[in-house]
């Protein structure tokens, strides 16, 4: 994205951009980890001052993975995402007694045929929020940018 904003715009608001983004990445960690330590710290079941400890922890051993060889960072996320997935399929067919389209389901004139909800492909897609197709071209300025060879013409 600073790429594309340095060329676009000029280098003053590039640089802006770039501490954006850096200071995102750094907020991102901090609010992914700050959870995950007061999760061990609760299943741990000690005081709240242990969790800048698990902070510290955690952080590290994730950065020595992101920076060891391309190897090892690949084979982590493989597990990673097998045991995610592993969840995640453990939730979604144990909450299949608890589905209750009557009661849970959203209902919208759009999406309800002679007063019966329904939900087709065509009707699920129409319920995607636009902000997901926001983040979508977000994305993909910097592929744009990419592609651009001269921009001061």
């Amino acid at each position: 994205m600073y790429g594309f904003i340095r060329l676009t715009i000029g280098s003053h608001f590039g640089f802006l951009v770039g501490c954006s983004e850096a200071l995102q990445n750094i907020l991102c960690v901090a609010t992914t980890v700050s959870p995950i330590g007061a999760m061990i710290t609760e299943m741990a079941q000690r005081p709240a001052s242990y969790e800048p400890i698990y902070w510290i922890l955690f952080y590290i051993s994730f950065l020595c993975i992101c920076t060891a060889n391309g190897k090892t960072f690949w084979i982590f996320n493989r597990i990673m995402a097998s045991v995610f997935l592993i969840l995640v399929l453990v939730y979604i067919f144990g909450s299949i007694p608890y589905l209750n389209y009557e009661k849970f389901a959203y209902r919208d004139h759009e999406f309800t045929k002679n007063g019966e909800y329904y939900l087709d492909g065509f009707g699920m897609l129409q319920m995607l929020p636009n902000v997901a197709w926001y983040y979508m071209g977000v994305e993909c300025l910097p592929l744009a940018g990419a592609v651009l060879t001269d921009v001061s013409d």
